[in-house]
């Protein structure tokens, strides 16, 4: 998930009564947080192409900042200009799990630091390494970071200090250990890294096929054990072999000086700071073990054999899968929701607000869905009764798919309309009863048009089955002669239009039905014409490409070639 560029969620800010674990739009960050992320990192140019971490990429880009010539880091945001020049670099090492950089800041906010601002030492990176280098660790330090891993997002620590006014010369001959000490803490970085797509199906297959799966990697614990609940490497709560002080006692082996304690957090199973995803795992399986035991039990009691309970219960998994991905889909939208409020500057609360809409949104449309599998249920039931024939039953289906995608389609451009309709009135400044009123009329204006779309489609879908049930009435006519029955049911040429008769025109070519015992009339709408034509033909005067019976595409070379009588 790691290749794939990281997203830069927010910062976890800070207030009166220590961090807090909301996160800020990374626009609305204060300027030290701005500083660290737009010059502490590793990019670089080469030939014109910007190279480095994706996630350093994700983070300067998130504050409006860009890498614009070698070792010049600009801001053109109209609010926000500023620029700074990288002196120094100190690499990102995994046994130092951050890195750092030294810069000399020519503006920020639009403005000119004073001269003791202008040169400083920018550092990033993991929480708890960061956190020993700073002069004064905030309250709550820990425990906002770790609610942000837990949710298994990547969590970086930022933090900066002041130098004294050196020369550039001075300043890149510092020592790492001179810049990374008695830091400032400037907020963390909370970005989401999700796994590829295809990863969990992919580690599934491996699992099933009797393969042994093991994660190793540099992520924080917390973040690496949701990665690991998500993608069902694990399903119960993971254990930590944590290292305590040496006052506190050993209770397993480890290094010299070092005590050992086995201890278990919630990132696989239930437990404070379960993710809602993990949550809904959880309650999901709850809910098909369930479903699985009434089954079972129902049928048992009905005497039903082992064969036909097997069955029940596969349909019971493969129905609760659909709709268990289906739940995992609207969490993640409304997740979604939640982060984009966020970045745009809403505040925690707006952002809800926006979540509940988005919930509400998504309830409508499983009413809609239900509403559809409803009627589609009962046009096949209806069709069965009436002793249509299959390829009838089947064109009526399809039909119906039809008017539903029409019907989901537009109520999905009414909601946008809704939404684009309150955004015009709320900026325009108009009252809560004006928007209101504003929503109102571009929804009875959607739902008009929607009815009048319904009516045609519906007329339209009438006339098909009445045509149908004529078709079907003259091809079990006995008082037809056989060659008016074999024409029925023969794919034919009509000039040089062809058409399949009992498809009732489906291909767009011609519609036919029989008017007396030796003639057909022929209505031939299609290729381009403008207005539709109706002939009266004999039988004699059709020419029969394909028997009754056969195939779908002509007798033949020979049989094409064959030119058709002249038509009365």
């Amino acid at each position: 998930g790691k290749a794939a560029a990281g997203k830069a969620a927010g910062g976890a800010g800070t207030g009166s009564g220590g961090l807090v674990s909301e996160l800020i739009s990374p626009l609305a960050l204060p300027a030290p947080s701005v500083a660290v992320l737009a010059g502490c990192h590793h990019l670089m140019l080469v030939d014109g192409e910007l190279l480095g971490d994706p996630m350093d990429k994700a983070a300067v880009g998130a504050v409006g900042w860009s890498y614009a010539l070698e070792g010049l880091c600009v801001s053109r945001a109209p609010s926000r200009r500023g620029s700074l020049r990288l002196l120094q670099r100190f690499a990102f090492a995994s046994s130092l799990k951050r890195s750092s950089t030294v810069v000399e800041v020519e503006s920020l906010d639009g403005a000119a630091p004073p001269p003791q601002q202008r040169l400083r030492a920018l550092c990033k990176g993991a929480p708890e390494t960061v956190r020993e280098l700073l002069g004064r660790v905030p309250e709550g330090y820990d425990a906002a970071y770790l609610h942000h891993a837990q949710q298994g997002k990547r969590v970086l620590a930022l933090a900066y200090k002041m130098l004294p006014q050196l020369q550039p010369q001075e300043a890149r001959s510092l020592s790492r250990e001179a810049v990374e000490s008695e830091l400032t803490f400037a907020g963390f970085l909370v970005l989401h890294c999700p796994a590829k797509s295809e990863s969990a199906g992919v580690l599934a297959a491996l699992s099933s096929s009797s393969h042994g799966l093991q994660m190793i990697t540099g992520d924080q614990m917390l973040t690496a054990a949701h990665a690991a609940a998500q993608l069902r490497l694990i399903t119960k709560p993971p254990l930590l072999l944590a290292a305590l002080p040496p006052t506190e006692g050993a209770v397993g082996g480890g290094a010299a000086g070092t005590a050992l304690r086995w201890e278990s957090f919630g990132g696989g199973g239930s437990g404070g700071g379960e993710s809602p995803m993990s949550l809904l795992a959880r309650e999901g399986e709850k809910e098909l073990q369930a479903a699985l035991q009434k089954v079972q039990a129902d049928m048992e009691s009905q005497g039903c054999s082992r064969e036909e309970i097997g069955s029940q219960l596969a349909s019971v998994r493969e129905s609760h899968a659909a709709y268990m991905r289906q739940q995992r889909q609207m969490l993640q939208e409304r997740e979604e929701v939640y982060k984009e409020a966020i970045a745009e500057g809403l505040t925690p609360e707006a952002a809800k607000a926006r979540v509940q809409a988005c919930a509400q949104w998504q309830q409508q449309m499983q009413r809609l869905q239900a509403k559809h599998q409803a009627a589609m249920q009962k046009t096949h039931h209806e069709a069965e009764a009436a002793g249509v024939s299959p390829a009838e039953i089947k064109r009526r289906l399809e039909a119906q798919r039809r008017l539903q995608q029409a019907e989901a389609e537009a109520w999905q451009q009414k909601m946008r309309a809704r939404q684009q309709a309150a955004s015009e009135a709320a900026e325009k400044g108009q009252s809560a009863a004006e928007v209101e009123k504003a929503v109102k009329a571009v929804t009875r204006a959607q739902d008009a048009a929607w009815a009048e779309r319904e009516a045609a489609l519906l007329a339209a879908e009438g006339v098909a089955r009445r045509e149908a049930a004529e078709a079907a009435r003259q091809l079990a006519d006995a008082s037809l002669s056989p060659e008016i029955r074999r024409i029925l049911l023969a794919r034919v040429r009509i000039g040089g239009l062809s058409a399949r008769p009992d498809l009732n025109g489906r291909e767009g070519v011609a519609k036919m039905w029989v008017v007396e015992k030796s003639r057909f009339a022929v209505l031939v709408d299609g290729q381009g014409a403008k207005a539709a034509e109706q002939l009266l033909l004999k039988a004699a005067n059709l020419t029969v490409l394909q028997p009754a019976g056969g195939g779908g595409g002509g007798s033949g070379a020979a049989a094409e070639e064959e030119e058709p009588p002249p038509l009365e």
